[in-house]
């Protein structure tokens, strides 16, 4: 019979590999189902706060910095290509109240053009009076000559009555804007 005592050391360091390979392996398990079932909760909690709650809005009250130059780090002036058109005294306040909002943050340059369609004119002149000053070079200001204190109140058919009057200022003030908008987004 052969001695097989010089086997056991091999045997010995066979069985402690096996069982520290599966130990190994074992734990690689465990930690990459923890780390799987973290990003999950991670990618809840970030799904969870990203969402608003029903009839919530958000406000940006800071200065967004521009987007930067990935090469260089430079800031990088973004044009926009929106047209803006405020039609009739609601539409006009509440237009040039987003356009100083936009201008406050730093975001004028993402409006091309706009037109103002107010009739009345010292609405109107109330509202060229508090236009930013970066938007003046690209706003139309139009209304009717007929009705330079606006349409009182009138009743959209009575409005439908004077077609005549103040659609052929309309259409004019539509083509000024739209050259305008073109000359500027080329």
């Amino acid at each position: 019979m052969v001695a097989l005592e010089f086997l056991v050391p091999y045997v010995i360091a066979v069985g402690i590999a096996i069982a520290v390979g599966a130990g190994i392996l074992y734990e690689w398990r465990r930690r990459k189902e923890r780390t799987a079932r973290l990003i999950e909760d991670a990618e809840r909690v970030l799904e969870a706060e990203s969402q608003l709650p029903e009839g919530a809005v958000w406000v940006q009250q800071a200065h967004i910095p521009p987007p930067t130059d990935r090469e260089t780090g430079e800031p990088m002036h973004v044009h926009g290509t929106t047209m803006m058109v405020c039609n009739g005294t609601y539409g006009a306040n509440r237009g040039l109240d987003i356009l100083i909002a936009l201008d406050r943050a730093g975001l004028s340059d993402y409006i091309v053009s706009v037109l103002f369609w107010e009739c009345s004119m010292p609405t109107r002149k109330r509202i060229e009076a508090r236009l930013p000053l970066s938007f003046r070079d690209r706003t139309i200001f139009a209304g009717a000559p007929d009705f330079p204190d606006g349409f009182g109140n009138m009743s959209p058919s009575e409005v439908e009555e004077h077609f005549g009057k103040w659609s052929v200022p309309l259409e004019q003030a539509i083509e000024a804007v739209v050259a305008l908008h073109l000359m500027n987004v080329n």
